[in-house]
């Protein structure tokens, strides 16, 4: 008897995790959450996508770092911060939405993200210089969007 596991739900804290029978990861976090604390979901390499609600305000440091399957992030409009090293290896990355309610990238925040080539974001950002550095693949518009709010920006 074969038995075929389609999706597996488990709740922690308020947040779901879905797996596929593939054993990719889709992380939601709810509308109750607030803070995505430090190195929450670190290492979590079969982590491939992220749904992060609108009650979020910040991105804790290292909470997604060296999730090397994510894909793709949009972070929504009320989110405030992203802390330091927050996306830093997530090395299959290829894009990258940022509401325009985050007011500060910090340090290393999306360091090492190699496969990195699209950044979208608001012009009421700071940006510290080395928040995209090792970021070997941006597009030169994103270059260019991320020097015009800092032009000291490294990558």
């Amino acid at each position: 008897m074969l038995i075929k596991r389609i999706l597996l739900f488990i709740i922690i804290t308020g947040t779901l995790f879905t797996t596929t029978a593939s054993n990719q990861f889709i992380l939601v976090i709810n509308n109750r959450i607030t803070t995505i604390y430090p190195g929450a979901f670190m290492h979590r390499k079969s982590l491939t996508s992220i749904i992060i609600s609108d009650s979020v305000i910040i991105i804790g440091s290292y909470a997604f770092a060296g999730c090397t399957s994510l894909i793709s992030i949009t972070i929504p409009d009320n989110v405030k911060i992203i802390d330091r090293s927050a996306f830093a290896r997530c090395e299959s990355l290829t894009s990258v939405t940022i509401g325009n309610g985050v007011t500060k990238i910090n340090e290393r925040a999306f360091s090492g993200c190699t496969s990195l080539t699209d950044v979208t974001m608001g012009n009421n950002v700071i940006i510290t210089d080395n928040a995209f550095i090792g970021c070997v693949s941006l597009s030169e518009e994103s270059k260019q969007r991320i020097l015009k709010i800092n032009p000291h920006a490294k990558f």
